[in-house]
């Protein structure tokens, strides 16, 4: 759900940080 390739194309950087901050979050 939070993995959207459109999204990841328009936003790009963005999208990654929030993936990554996400990620974070799921592992704590």
């Amino acid at each position: 759900m939070l993995y959207d390739p459109n999204s990841k194309r328009i936003k790009g950087r963005e999208h990654l940080i929030e993936y990554r901050k996400a990620y974070q979050k799921n592992k704590l």
